[in-house]
C-alpha cells in the first residue's frame, strides 16, 4: 500500500511530475492515477496505446468514460473494491474497450490514502496479457486433443491385441506403444513428452528402444510398422 508520505505529503503538481518521471518511458504497462471519485488524473501513453485513445483525451474524465464509453461506473468495479476494502488488488479480466478486440489484462491495484486513512487516489497498472492467455487456451485445447488421441489409441490396441492374440505385445512396453502411436500420427518429441508428462530426453530414450524393437530408423518406417500392427 502507498501511504500519505508519498503523494498526498507532496502537492499534486509535484506529485504528477514525480510519477511522470519514474513511469511515463514504460512502454509496456498501462498506468493511471485516478482519484476517489473514479477521475483520471494521470495517465501514460502505454495507456493511451493500449486503449488507442489521446493521452489529453482521458485526463479529467472518470475512468469509465475515457477508458469504456459508459456513463456509469462499471458492473464490476476493482476501483470500488479497492476503495472500499483499502487493501491492494491484483486481478486478471477481460477488457471489452469500444471498436476494438477483447484484451486480457492483469490489473494491479494501490490505494493511497490520505492524512484521515481514507482513500485519495488508486494507482494502477495493467499488463496486457491477450497474447498469452491465448496462448494459454490453444496449449490445453492441444492437451486434450492429445489425451484424446491416447484414449482412443489405448482402445484400438486393445482391440487389436484381442484378434490378434497380443501380437506383438511382448516387443514393445505401454508405454512405448503409446509414444509409438503419437509419432505415427505425427507428433513431434516435444508434443509427446507435454502429452505423457515426462521430459524430451525420456522421449528419445524411448524412441531409441522402440526403433530398436522394431528394427527401423526413421520416423516414418516406425509409422508404417505401426499401422501394420495394429497400434494406429
Amino acid at each position: 500500500m502507498l501511504g500519505e508520505d508519498n503523494i498526498t505529503s507532496q502537492p499534486l503538481d509535484v506529485a504528477l511530475k514525480i510519477i511522470n518521471t519514474l513511469f511515463e518511458g514504460i512502454n509496456d504497462v498501462g498506468i493511471n492515477l485516478v482519484s476517489n471519485d473514479y477521475t483520471v488524473v494521470w495517465t501514460n501513453n502505454a495507456m493511451s496505446a493500449g486503449v488507442k485513445k489521446p493521452v489529453s483525451e482521458m485526463i479529467g474524465k472518470p475512468c469509465y468514460e475515457a477508458f469504456r464509453h459508459r456513463n456509469s461506473p462499471c458492473p464490476t468495479c476493482l476501483l470500488k473494491t479497492v476503495s472500499e476494502t483499502k487493501e491492494p488488488l491484483i486481478a486478471e479480466r477481460w477488457l471489452d474497450l469500444p471498436n476494438q478486440k477483447r484484451q486480457y489484462a492483469e490489473v494491479r491495484l494501490y490505494p493511497i490514502l490520505d492524512s484521515h486513512e481514507s482513500v485519495q487516489y488508486i494507482f494502477e497498472m495493467l499488463t496486457f496479457i491477450t497474447n498469452k492467455k491465448k496462448g494459454e487456451k490453444e496449449r490445453t485445447r492441444y492437451i486434450q486433443v492429445l489425451e484424446r488421441t491416447l484414449r482412443e489409441s489405448r482402445i484400438q490396441n486393445s482391440e487389436t491385441n484381442l484378434k490378434q492374440g497380443n501380437s506383438n505385445s511382448e516387443q514393445l512396453t505401454p508405454r512405448e506403444r503409446e509414444i509409438l502411436c503419437l509419432i505415427g500420427r505425427g507428433f513431434s518429441n516435444k508434443q509427446i513428452g507435454l502429452s505423457l508428462n515426462i521430459s524430451i530426453e525420456t522421449v528419445k530414450t524411448h524412441i531409441k528402444s522402440i526403433f530398436w524393437k522394431i528394427d527401423v530408423v526413421h520416423r516414418a518406417e516406425a509409422a508404417t510398422w505401426a499401422a501394420t500392427h495394429g497400434i494406429l
